[in-house]
């Protein structure tokens, strides 16, 4: 069973494919995390990630309002956007972006969060591995690693001529 499901994309025609979707989650470096406020609402944040397989890895401070909401209610949207271009004349824009559907997963084991960190390091600052997993150690007990289990994928490609 695939994760990919575009079914409920209303503009059939701005599917973007699969193999697409894949590499723009795991090729951009930040996306945004939608959740409900704690108070009700919407919160939303901007946050750098890694994608493995079925699995969007984040980290954060052990507490604050994020963690309170994602605690409260753990179902939750990340959305990723590739380059977007503008076109004035047509009042429009072009724009690549994925959305994933999923339940946040708190209770890490220790070993999934130092991989998570890895992978947040192979991303980020692949040059500077040796020195990186040094600050892991140093700064993973004050840090809050977290995933989206990931229920559904989707995405739209959204290109038109100038």
């Amino acid at each position: 069973m695939t994760l990919y499901d575009n079914k409920k994309v209303r503009k059939q025609s701005f599917l973007l494919e699969e193999e697409k979707a894949m590499q723009l989650l795991h090729e951009t470096n930040y996306g945004f995390l939608a959740m409900q406020a704690e108070t009700g609402g919407g919160y939303g944040i901007p946050m750098n990630y890694v994608f493995e397989e079925d699995k969007i890895y984040l980290h954060a401070a052990v507490e604050g309002e994020k963690i309170d909401c994602l605690l409260k209610e753990p179902k939750v949207s990340f959305c990723v956007m590739g380059p977007i271009h503008t076109i004035p004349r047509k009042f429009t824009v072009n724009y690549t972006s994925v959305m994933v559907h999923g339940e946040v997963l708190m209770d890490l084991s220790h070993e999934e969060k130092v991989h998570a960190m890895e992978l947040f390091i192979a991303k980020y600052s692949p040059e500077d591995a040796e020195v990186g997993m040094r600050f892991v150690e140093v700064r993973l007990p004050r840090t809050r690693v977290f995933c989206i289990q990931i229920e559904r994928i989707s995405g739209k490609d959204k290109f038109l001529s100038d």
